[in-house]
């Protein structure tokens, strides 16, 4: 019981605006949102994985977890997890770069 008691005290502290120094809620997750998906949900990192695990991880996958993260919705924005549209475009100026970079004769 008294665990319970000590548990919310903790988290009414923790979330409390003079530990945040006045940031809200809405705004920290905001900015959660952002950081996770620039650094580890990145096409860039998302295209890799797929190029290292293609056994296993998929476009297919990618839907799967998108859709899991909306919740079930269609057509929302701001997730986490890129669309398969932002990779195949990733996919695609990266492509165009490593032509430019190396050259390749098309048999």
């Amino acid at each position: 019981m008294e665990f319970n008691i000590l548990q919310k005290r903790y988290q009414r502290g923790v979330w409390s605006s003079e530990c945040l120094k006045g940031i809200r809620l809405d705004h920290l997750i905001t900015l959660i949102k952002w950081c996770l998906r620039e650094t580890v949900f990145s096409p860039q990192n998302v295209v890799q994985a797929l190029d290292l695990f293609g056994g296993m991880l998929n476009f297919q996958g990618i839907c799967v977890l998108q859709w899991r993260e909306s919740g079930g919705a269609k057509y929302v924005q701001d997730l986490i997890i890129p669309s398969v549209s932002t990779l195949h475009r990733f996919i695609a100026k990266f492509t165009g770069v490593a032509l430019q970079k190396i050259s390749v004769k098309l048999i």
